[in-house]
């Protein structure tokens, strides 16, 4: 311990010096730009003013981002959103709505025949009433049904930009993926329509008992049973639109090692300059890789030791007071 302390006292400043040679490399070495520079100016519709360019080795034609974006918008009109269809809507609002019916069918008879314990079928009166009973039942539930097994749609984002009724969604039921046009299911708008053009409809062969009818299922309200029963499946759609763009190609063709890629004086083209820029991306991209990043590493490090050497030995020699 001793003895370090006695050398470092020693050559104290020596150390100094050398220590400020270390840290001078490295902070320069750390702010030094690495990325290689495209060493070929150019520009869109202007001569090539450098030697003819001959490919060095093989690389691809890279599309240009305005070109990428027109393809992607192009397939995601194709895209098609998934929807999860839940079978317990339907059982849920069915079974409401026989109860419901129930009980607003009692009060039916009170208020318009004066009926308070339920039907017997003692007299012909009964018997019809019991009859335009199970019509009215079967009717609300065939309706109701019918609807459901549709799909009602619920409110999203995705579906309110949509202006083309042939609009395609993905309906899913269990493990069973169908394609669906937007127009052959309900959104809970077009459901309450489809319910009061249904009711408006509902057809007897009594003209007074028919205006009776619509009445009453007027004022049951069937619209209270609408639910949506098809739901945004948000997870598998983006899955989809991600594979959708995913599967678009970058590259629009190749070009091969030895090929000329423009010549001297010739005018850059738009071909000419997707190529060039291509070249430019791939030139940069393998300059950037982890083996030449070492390299220009090391040779930064070299350079900049060197330089910063030379500058000592000169102020040693001819600037020693400095």
């Amino acid at each position: 311990m001793n003895t370090l302390l006695e050398f470092i006292r020693k050559h104290y400043r020596t150390i100094v010096k050398v220590l400020a040679l270390v840290v001078s490399i490295t902070l320069i070495v750390y702010i030094y730009p690495r990325e290689a520079k495209f060493k070929y100016e150019f520009f869109k519709g202007k001569p090539w003013m450098h030697e003819d360019l001959i490919a060095e080795y093989n690389f691809p034609i890279y599309k240009s981002e305005a070109a990428l974006t027109r393809e992607r918008d192009s397939i995601l009109k194709e895209y098609k959103p998934f929807f999860r269809y839940d079978t317990s809507i339907r059982i849920t609002q069915e079974n409401r709505f026989i109860n419901v019916f129930e009980s607003y069918w009692n009060e039916y008879l009170l208020d318009n025949y004066n009926i308070l314990n339920g039907l017997t079928g003692r007299n012909r009166t009964e018997r019809q009433l019991m009859e335009r009973r199970d019509e009215y039942l079967q009717f609300g539930r065939s309706l109701l049904s019918f609807i459901y097994k549709k799909g009602i749609v619920e409110a999203t984002d995705v579906l309110e930009q949509v202006d083309n009724e042939n609009f395609t969604i993905v309906v899913v039921k269990g493990n069973l993926a169908q394609d669906y046009s937007y127009s052959e299911v309900f959104t809970q708008k077009r459901a309450y329509e489809y319910v009061l053009q249904q009711v408006a409809n509902y057809k007897l062969s009594n003209k007074e008992v028919h205006e009776e009818a619509e009445a009453f299922f007027k004022n049951l309200n069937l619209n209270n049973f609408i639910q949506p029963n098809l739901f945004y499946d948000k997870a598998t759609s983006e899955r989809q639109k991600e594979t959708l763009i995913n599967e678009i190609s970058l590259t629009s063709g190749m070009v091969q090692e030895g090929e000329r890629i423009i010549s001297r004086g010739e005018v850059v083209t738009d071909s000419k300059f997707k190529v060039l820029e291509s070249l430019r991306r791939e030139y940069e991209l393998r300059s950037g890789d982890s083996g030449n990043r070492i390299l220009i590493i090391l040779g930064q490090i070299v350079l900049i030791s060197t330089i910063l050497i030379v500058l000592y030995l000169f102020l040693y020699h001819f600037r020693r007071e400095i």
